[in-house]
């Protein structure tokens, strides 16, 4: 368990240093689509490592609908 816990750390690590905000948005939309229903946007652009302003414009941009 305690690699498990070191190996999603160390690959959200790589993630905030090698993808783009957009992309790690896309990458949770991917991995967690539930997410995004149930959790608050303020918390979610916090994992993600941006404002919630930040996470809004991503998704305007993803979804101009």
């Amino acid at each position: 368990m305690l690699a498990r816990l070191l190996e999603d750390k160390m690959s959200r690590e790589q993630q905030f240093l090698q993808t783009t905000a957009t992309e790690r948005y896309q990458a949770l939309l991917t991995s967690h689509p539930d997410w995004v229903r149930r959790i608050p946007l303020r918390h979610l652009a916090s994992y993600l490592g941006i404002t919630d302003v930040a996470l809004s414009r991503i998704r305007r941009r993803l979804n101009p609908g």
